[in-house]
């Protein structure tokens, strides 16, 4: 509760809480006055001491989530880059024109080189890294390299004026280099003979690196070579065969020749085309070769080995910045180099010192799949001499990396774990004032973690890749946990953007302030000792103290990339000069963390070269999936896969859209199969289980502290992972696939519902997860078997089905499945609905046809000698003794049947031929019984249907009322239609109403006519079965047929027989497939058949009913005598006695029920 609700409540609630007007001395209730304030002031400690602890927990919960940002939902993202919108010149003012000259030409060429790498890296990079790649794995179709080639064109036309501009901003900036570091120059003896200019060299190195890379980016993607090729054969043979192509002989040659040179000027080379060409310097006589300036290749020389120096005092420690990436440039301005000595020594020192590198940085990824191999670039651009085969020492190096690799993971993980613990308590709510400096350094510390770890990691895949070799299993998880480091970091940045946002301006301040520090020394002693001199100028300390104001005037701004460049340039003169100048540095290098860091962290938390290792993510998903501790590791590796994006959206071969969504489709499928899809398997096993062992088996739930269960229930835990422009959500998916399998489930066996709904409660107890009801709503399985489906396997069905006379209904026989279907006349209403009328007059025709059919098999058994030979015995034994018998068919004789027949044989099953009799007569009365069923399910529709027409016998005929519209006219003086009356009147025609009306009226009285005639006429179509029969089966040729009526009283005792046997069956054996507890098609069939043949008389003549019920009756007085008799036997006599007269009642009430039914169906076919 809130103070205010407290307070609230005692106002309210505790009278003694304000004082009131009761009697001096006492209180509410007769408490005294003492007690009442004792209770008031413990009550506004309490409300006080609680708002205390409101306010507390406000602030720590505002401390540590209001400033979060996600950037898996975040719709928008902050900006944090320090940019200025000034150009570098307007920078540079100082007294000092020369200087200012000279600081303007080589910040500019500076900048101009940082757009070439830019316009490299967004350009040119992806385009050219990415060409051919497909996100399937379809075999690529014939014709479609040249197609691909053609559209790759106009992008190695961009990068051939990219390269032009790139080789005239190198020779410029060598130019401008030689000119200044040459010993005709005035300049360089004054004042910049200590000079180096290290950020000019590194900027010249950084775009000689750019060339190599974009030559490794076209080696190492074999498809440019193969698609250019096919696409120049193609453009030779129209040159030689241009009618065959519907070209101009003159426009082909004309490509042809564009395609050469385009592969001379990019294909063949950029870097050497590069080093190779004519460098020259500004001398008094003219231009001379830069390459015959020892002044300058000395300083290149000296400059070369400051930075190597640099770079291993800092290469492999834990404080490495971007020393590899130097030592790429340094091997580019080391090739240049070479160029230069042509025909001349190189400095040993120097190319020793640089081979010495290779056991501490023996390879450098670049960019995609290509990795800088320094022995490899030695060997090939600078002759240097390498002792072991390359492939031999790439092999050698993917093994050392391996070894390492777990190792140097290990150290990562806990420099990551270090670095967000401190993020997590300095970027809180604290004075931004005190936390600026610690701030700026973890900044600059991330970046640097993860530029080590993305680097170590771009390079063990891309060799592995590039060589062929497969990876180790105790690798995967490792590569895995790095992955998930570097985006640990992005996230990391991301959630503190509104924090960092804040404090950026503090922290280039901050440091601004500490540039200032250093500076103000230095310019406090210079401007003393240029003071002290009076008229005595020395220049170099003049231009020194230029240097340092210019200096101390940029601190004061922001931290964009052009202060930056005009500072490190001023910051090497200085340092030139003599003056200790390394902290300066090294703050130049915070500033660039801090002022880039949303382009830091972008580039250096970039996983996009996973795209050609992207077999790796299955890998890494299934051991996520195996360890659920480790489940954030799916929401890290989404996020690497999603980086894969930015590369493919650059692509020119396809269209990248398309490309695009097919690779996000991969990737929600990879998440899918490996992550969701065994979840939600294991989820449902897990229930089901749980459900069974305490239900079904009986047994125990198992204890969660012994469960070898993983904890799945992790999974779910997860927030929806973002794919690019899909999201995944785990808990969502899952939620979707446990109701769709439990209501499907519930569909096919729906007395299951319950145990679906526990495991559904037990979901959300278990897992949280909210399901829908599993049970299924009313009316949703109405309709049952179609009548369509029935009509057509009419065979099958009657076969499968049993029938009920008296409630019309159809049960199917007992089989393997759980539960039975039945179809009832609501079932054909409905779908009679769905099909028309129309299928009732179709069901019967097939009827038909399934009767014609059967009634040959029916005069086959009949026709059979053995068969027609004893119905005539049979025939003339009731003709001779019919006084005898008093005209009642004997039942023992009919038995005596029964077992003569099976002494003929059995088949399938145990079946005697009368068996089989039997059944065919029963099928038949089912087909019978089943067009019965049409008959009623059409009437039933059609009642339903016109129970809104209000009068059957007078409808209104619409389309000749619509056709000649009348109206009535009013009488005369007539007034009463004010008072609500009818009218009266003449009725007069008017003009017709419109097609589209008169249409509808004549559809409308289609169906009324059509309904009305269907509800009217009922037709008997067992009339219509009956005559279509009974004209064939009546005449000469089949008089084998007049025997039938004797055979019905063995037919009959045979069903009673078949009867107690299958009603045994159905209470006594779980499952028999052969119980049933009723079977009218037999009497339906029986009906049939005495009409069809016309011997309802003849059967009528044997009196078998009574005959069956003497019979039963003489045995009923025989066991109670019996009985009488043996009432003073032992236990056993007397329930034999009582077991045969239970089998006796059985056998009477079974014959009783098949006479009322053959009694009914009689009925159906007797004539009017």
């Amino acid at each position: 509760l809130s103070p205010a609700c407290l307070y609230h409540f005692a106002r309210n609630r505790l009278p003694q809480f304000e004082r009131s007007a009761d009697p001096p001395g006492m209180d509410f209730d007769g408490f005294s006055a003492p007690q009442v304030e004792e209770q008031r002031d413990r009550l506004k400690e309490f409300i006080l001491e609680h708002s205390q602890q409101l306010r507390e927990i406000e602030d720590a919960l505002d401390e540590s989530f209001a400033d979060v940002w996600d950037p898996l939902s975040d719709p928008i993202a902050l900006s944090k880059e320090a940019k200025e919108d000034v150009h570098v010149r307007e920078l540079i003012h100082t007294d000092n024109k020369v200087f200012q000259k000279i600081l303007s030409v080589f910040a500019v060429l500076c900048d101009e080189i940082r757009s070439l790498e830019r316009e490299a890296r967004d350009r040119f990079y992806p385009v050219l890294s990415s060409f051919g790649e497909r996100v399937d794995d379809k075999e690529e179709e014939a014709g479609e390299l040249p197609l691909i080639a053609g559209r790759l064109l106009p992008t190695l036309l961009e990068l051939r004026l990219f390269v032009q501009r790139g080789y005239t901003v190198a020779k410029n900036t060598v130019s401008q280099l030689s000119s200044l570091f040459h010993d005709k120059q005035p300049l360089y003896g004054k004042s910049m003979r200590a000079v180096q200019l290290q950020p000019v060299f590194v900027s010249l190195g950084n775009l000689l690196k750019v060339f190599i890379t974009l030559d490794m980016c076209i080696r190492d993607n074999p498809k440019i070579d193969e698609a250019y090729n096919v696409y120049k054969r193609t453009v030779r043979s129209a040159s030689v065969e241009p009618a065959a192509f519907d070209v101009k002989e003159v426009e082909a040659v004309g490509l042809d020749g564009a395609l050469n040179d385009l592969e001379k000027s990019v294909l063949n080379g950029i870097y050497v085309t590069c080093i190779e060409q004519e460098f020259h310097c500004i001398e008094d006589q003219g231009m001379t070769e830069a390459r015959k300036n020892k002044t300058f290749i000395n300083q290149f020389s000296l400059l070369m080995k400051t930075l190597l120096e640099e770079i291993m005092t800092k290469a492999g420690e834990s404080g490495e910045s971007d020393e590899k990436d130097k030592l790429v440039s340094l091997a580019a301005l080391y090739g240049l180099y070479t160029r230069f000595m042509k025909g001349r020594e190189v400095d040993k020192r120097l190319s020793k010192g640089i081979a010495a590198t290779f056991p501490k940085i023996p390879a450098v990824w670049l960019y995609g799949r290509s990795v800088f191999f320094l022995p490899e670039f030695m060997a090939e651009y600078c002759g240097y001499p390498i002792s072991s085969p390359i492939e031999e020492y790439k092999g050698h190096l993917i093994r050392k990396l391996d070894d390492s690799f777990p190792s140097e993971v290990a150290d990562y993980s806990l420099r990551l774990s270090v670095w967000m613990v401190k993020m997590e308590s300095t970027f809180n709510k604290m004075p931004v004032a005190n936390v600026v400096y610690s701030r700026a350094q973890l900044v600059v510390e991330g970046c640097l973690l993860a530029m080590q770890i993305k680097q170590t990691l771009a390079s063990l895949v891309m060799l592995h890749l590039q060589q062929s070799v497969p990876f180790k299993s105790s690798l995967m998880k490792k590569i895995s946990t790095a992955l998930e480091m570097i985006k640990a970091i992005g996230f990391t940045f991301y959630r503190k953007s509104a924090t960092l946002a804040e404090g950026m301006p503090y922290m280039i301040s901050q440091i601004g302030s500490g540039l200032e520090r250093i500076l103000t020394p230095i310019k406090t002693q210079l401007e003393k000792q240029l003071s002290t001199m009076g008229t005595r100028t020395n220049v170099m300390k003049v231009d020194k103290l230029a240097e340092v104001t210019l200096m101390y005037m940029l601190c004061k701004g922001g931290g964009g990339w052009e202060r930056r460049v005009v500072m490190s340039l001023v910051a090497d003169m200085v340092e030139g000069k003599g003056e200790d100048m390394s902290q300066f540095k090294l703050l130049l290098q915070r500033l660039q963390y801090v002022s880039d860091i949303d382009e830091e962290v972008k580039e250096q938390t970039d996983t996009s070269f996973f795209l050609w290792a992207r077999d790796i993510y299955e890998n890494i998903l299934d051991d996520a999936y195996q360890r659920p501790s480790e489940a954030h590791k799916i929401t890290y590796t989404c996020a690497a896969m999603c980086d894969s994006v930015r590369v493919l959206s650059k692509a020119v071969h396809a269209d990248a859209g398309k490309l695009v969504d097919e690779f996000i489709t991969m990737m929600e499928g990879l998440v899918e199969e490996h992550v969701v899809t065994p979840l939600c398997r294991d989820i449902e096993t897990d229930l089901r289980l749980h459900i069974h062992s305490a239900k079904v088996l009986n047994t125990d739930v198992e204890n969660p502290f012994k469960s070898t269960m993983k904890d799945i229930g992790r999974f779910l835990d997860l927030r929806p992972i973002k794919l690019a422009s899909k999201t995944v959500d785990i808990r969502r998916m899952v939620t979707h696939y446990l109701d769709s399998t439990f209501y499907n489930l519930t569909c096919v066996a729906q007395s299951d519902w319950k145990t679906y709904g526990e495991m559904s409660n037990l979901a959300q107890q278990k897992y949280g997860l909210e399901l829908a009801e599993t049970h299924l709503p009313g009316q949703t399985l109405e309709q049952g078997l179609d009548v369509l489906e029935i009509m057509r396997n009419i065979h099958i069905f009657v076969a499968r089905y049993d029938y009920n006379l008296n409630n019309q209904i159809f049960v199917e026989k007992p089989n393997d499945q759980k539960f039975l279907n039945a179809i009832g006349i609501r079932h054909i209403a409905n779908s009679i609905r769905t099909h028309g009328t129309g299928i009732m007059a179709t069901t019967v025709n097939f009827t038909y046809q399934y009767l014609a059919r059967k009634f040959v098999i029916f005069s086959q058994f009949l026709y059979d000698d053995h068969i027609k030979s004893r119905l005539i015995k049979d025939i003339r034994f009731y003709k001779e003794n019919r006084e005898k018998l008093d005209n009642k068919y004997p039942m023992e004789r009919a038995e005596k049947f029964n077992k003569d027949i099976r002494k003929l044989g059995v088949v399938d099953g145990n079946l005697t031929y009368l068996d089989q009799f039997r059944i065919l007569i029963t099928e038949m009365g089912n087909a019978l019984g089943y067009v019965r069923m049409i008959r009623s399910g059409g009437l039933n529709f059609c009642s339903k249907a016109v129970e809104f027409v209000p009068d059957l016998t007078n409808i209104l005929h619409f389309e000749e009322s619509t056709a000649k519209f009348r109206k009535r006219k009013p009488a005369e003086g007539d007034r009463k239609e004010a008072e609500g009356e009818e009218e009266e009147g003449e009725w007069v025609e008017t003009e017709p109403m419109s097609e589209a009306t008169i249409e509808a009226a004549r559809n409308l009285d289609n169906v009324l006519s059509n309904l009305t005639t269907k509800f009217a006429e009922g037709t008997d179509y067992f009339k219509l079965l009956v005559q279509v029969f009974a004209e064939q089966l009546r005449t000469d040729e089949n008089r084998h047929l007049k025997n039938f009526f004797i055979i019905i009283p063995p037919l009959c005792v045979n069903f009673v027989d078949h009867m107690l046997r299958a009603k045994d069956k159905l209470f006594k054996t779980k499952h028999s497939k052969e119980g049933c507890f009723t079977d009218d098609g037999f009497a339906i069939g029986i009906a049939y058949l005495l009409k069809v043949l016309g011997q309802d008389n003849r059967f009528n003549s044997l009196h078998w009913y009574d005959s069956v019920k003497a019979r039963l009756h003489a045995e009923g007085v025989k066991l109670m005598e019996e009985a009488q008799t043996k009432r003073r036997a032992n236990d056993e006599q007397q329930q034999t006695v009582q077991l045969a007269v239970s089998r006796l009642n059985s056998r009477k009430m079974e014959f009783d029920l098949l006479y009322y039914s053959l009694s009914g169906a009689r009925i159906f076919f007797r004539d009017q």
